[in-house]
């Protein structure tokens, strides 16, 4: 029955699945107070300033949060409910792109209800009634993957497109691509990090990316400006002052060759500095070390991490493994009294984030994603655009990992949060492609042939044998 689906049929079904989501979405959303944290009151101060000014700008916070403040005209429970459509409405079109690239009826059905509930996991949630960048950052991130594989999941139907639709569809994708790069600052490194590893496969597969090769030198073209903008802002707005004073007091001081290190680099080496409490170093009570902030503090922990890059770029992940069964969830209800999650939602949580069994899943993940890139390697099938997806995705997940340990020493279930959520997703999504290219008829035609391949030449073998017999005879 599923096989013989029509489209009026699909959409009938999807609509469905979508109005229990939106339903599912608002029973959690309704009860969750909104919670406002210290970065909170920073996004709001920013957004008080004229969109036309320079502090707005070059602030201390980045400027897509502040801009929805704006939309919401500084009524936070108005700006966390526009987080939750936006975080829905994405969710929707993501499940429904990723439908377009699925062959299997029944597959496809079950990808519009996973996608969606994973989406419900208590840790994912949460933050659409907070005033911070994590919902903002989501749903935007996922809303790009929805353009690209709508757009694919159209090329690959067959259907043509004018000038015209092109241009659109890139208009939107790169404006979506701004919003999300100054949502969060470490996500512009993450961009400009898939725009090389674009490029490395453009190169290496020169003939498959020929149509589109100065699309991409374009899109990379774009992506390097938007880098020099956004850290040029960062810059300005003194926004890696603050990471780096926790740095300082919570991963340096304490630590005899690390601190000498940054000392023989500029750091002054007072006594005040030398015997300052963490506490002291967040407030940013040190006029003594103002001047080396400005000038050296960034070369200098560039260089620290530098001397042992393999170490600093193995230990994130270290650090995620140690922390990964540790009491995360209960950080995202400490600064408001949140209400506790319904049954299904704990059910969805523990599925999609099965704690320390999700060490061994991630493994067997790329285990199976290597089974599907076998035959791309050895030349004999091209890369889906589904998976190439894939593989850029995975290919990133060790920057999230590196910027979200390095790039400040507080709150680090939360840094580790949007790495955390980008290796499940593609657990998910590599699942989903695997499921969708596996066949049971095909294995077995197969081993049918394979054993029909290798009958023949013993009968052959017999036959000869016999003739020579009887001649013989």
């Amino acid at each position: 029955m599923l096989a013989n689906m029509n489209l009026w049929d699909s959409l009938a079904l999807f609509t469905l699945i979508a109005c229990i989501y939106i339903g599912a979405c608002l029973y959690l959303a309704i009860p969750m107070p909104v919670g406002v944290y210290n970065d909170s009151r920073e996004y709001i101060k920013v957004a008080q300033h004229s969109i036309f000014s320079y502090e707005f700008w070059n602030a201390l916070r980045p400027v897509t949060v502040p801009l929805l403040l704006k939309i919401a005209q500084y009524h936070l429970s108005v700006y966390t409910w526009l987080q939750t459509a936006l975080f829905c409405g994405a969710w929707l079109f993501f499940t429904y792109s990723a439908g377009m690239h699925i062959k299997k009826p029944s597959l496809r059905i079950c990808a519009w209800i996973i996608l969606p509930a994973f989406s419900l996991s208590k840790d994912l949630f949460f933050w659409n009634r907070t005033v911070l960048s994590e919902s903002l950052s989501i749903s935007l991130m996922v809303c790009m993957l929805a353009l690209y594989l709508h757009r694919t999941g159209r090329l690959a139907g067959g259907r043509s497109e004018t000038r015209l639709q092109t241009f659109i569809f890139n208009s939107i994708f790169a404006f979506v691509m701004i919003l999300w790069s100054f949502s969060h600052d470490s996500n512009v490194y993450s961009i400009l990090f898939t725009a090389g590893i674009i490029f490395v496969l453009q190169l290496i597969f020169k003939n498959r990316f020929k149509p589109v090769r100065v699309h991409i030198y374009v899109g990379i073209l774009i992506i390097g400006l938007l880098f020099i903008l956004q850290t040029h802002q960062a810059a300005n707005g003194y926004r890696w002052q603050r990471p780096m004073m926790n740095i300082l007091g919570l991963r340096i001081i304490d630590n005899k060759d690390h601190y000498r290190f940054f000392v023989e680099n500029g750091l002054p080496d007072t006594a005040a500095v030398r015997k300052t409490g963490r506490k002291s170093f967040f407030q940013h009570q040190w006029p003594d070390i103002d001047q080396w902030l400005e000038s050296s503090a960034k070369k200098t922990y560039i260089l620290h991490l530098l001397k042992r890059p393999l170490y600093h770029t193995c230990y994130p992940f270290y650090m995620w493994i140690k922390h990964i069964d540790t009491k995360m969830f209960e950080f995202y209800g400490t600064f408001v009294n949140m209400p506790p999650p319904p049954a299904w939602q704990k059910i969805i949580t523990a599925v999609t984030y099965p704690r320390k069994a999700f060490l061994f899943i991630v493994p067997a993940a790329l285990m199976l994603l290597a089974i599907q890139l076998r035959r791309i390697i050895i030349g004999s099938s091209s890369c889906p655009f589904f998976r190439l997806l894939i593989i850029i995705l995975l290919l990133g997940a060790p920057v999230r990992a590196f910027i979200g340990w390095h790039g400040d020493a507080i709150e680090v279930g939360r840094h580790l949060f949007g790495f955390t959520f980008h290796m499940r997703l593609v657990v998910l999504l590599i699942i989903i492609d695997y499921l969708n290219n596996y066949s049971w008829k095909k294995i077995r035609a197969e081993e049918a042939l394979k054993a029909e391949t290798s009958i023949e030449p013993e009968e052959q073998t017999t036959d000869k044998c016999q003739g020579a017999g009887g001649r013989g005879g």
